[in-house]
């Protein structure tokens, strides 16, 4: 069960193009039947730039899929307090045990756009010690400003792999 590449972790300047590619992805894994769940963090608006809501989002949109949906069900009506839990206790009952007990194993993606708007250590401690002990059938798409704290956090790790949008090479300054 290889973990390589789990994470696909796009990085580049503001305005170089990194919702618009996430939003794209989300739509078109949606179309196929592939998208496990969204958020797009936006430090504009108060609901989008929380990571407190961060993992019970992305569970709520998990409870599209029937037998995902139960066994989030079952954890929430074991633990009331697990909405407001810490989020690496959050993740560990609505996230990962959820997907585990997932039948199907298809591909399911997971989409999180502009990471910085909104991250804070916690939300990064999960992304470094979490997403590999998912399922390998979960891929994870996210988007970010290349900070320091990201690559503290991500760069290197083998379940990470790291693209930057170069908006000065030679192609995309003739685009523009």
């Amino acid at each position: 069960r290889s973990h390589e590449g789990q994470i696909y972790c796009l990085t580049g300047p503001a305005g170089s193009g990194k919702s618009a590619i996430a939003h794209t992805i989300a739509r078109r894994c949606h179309e196929e039947g592939l998208l496990a769940a969204s958020f797009f963090f936006d430090r504009e608006t108060e609901e989008k730039n929380n990571p407190r809501l961060l993992v019970t989002t992305l569970a709520s949109d998990l409870c599209r899929d029937q037998s995902v949906r139960a066994t989030i069900r079952s954890a929430i009506d074991s633990d009331r307090g697990i909405t407001t839990a810490s989020l690496v206790r959050q993740f560990e009952y609505l996230i990962r045990q959820p997907l585990e007990s997932d039948q199907q194993q298809n591909i399911r993606v997971v989409v999180i756009d502009a990471l910085d708007e909104g991250c804070t250590e916690e939300a990064l401690q999960i992304l470094q010690h979490e997403i590999p002990k998912l399922p390998s059938h979960v891929r994870i798409f996210l988007t970010s400003r290349d900070t320091a704290e990201l690559r503290e956090y991500l760069f290197g790790t083998p379940h990470t792999a790291f693209d930057t949008i170069d908006t000065g090479a030679q192609s995309n300054v003739q685009d523009v």
